[in-house]
């Protein structure tokens, strides 16, 4: 029992540690590109933090990773359907 106690107290205290790193390390922010920029990559050190909505990031015109529609959330928007690069997502509004 006081083993887990202490490794509480060890686990709060390295989480808590972390927190303050990144709290601290916040005060040196990036240089505000656009994602298409050659130097995007180059600045390493820093916080980067995309303005939205005044920055948002590009929606490609095709894209290869697996996309999820959850159908009773869907508002029929068609981006799916837009960014599928086999073209074989469909869709049909009911109203």
């Amino acid at each position: 029992m006081f083993n887990d106690i202490i490794k509480g107290f060890t686990t709060a205290g390295k989480g808590l540690n972390l927190t303050l790193k990144h709290f601290f390390a916040a005060k040196n922010s990036r240089e505000v590109l656009s994602v298409q920029s050659d130097n995007y990559f180059k600045q390493q050190e820093g916080n980067n933090t995309i303005q939205y909505p005044h920055q948002t990031l590009p929606v490609p015109e095709t894209g290869r990773y697996q996309l999820f529609v959850e159908m009773d959330d869907c508002i029929v928007c068609d981006l799916c359907a837009k960014i599928c690069p086999v073209n074989c997502i469909d869709i049909e509004s009911i109203k």
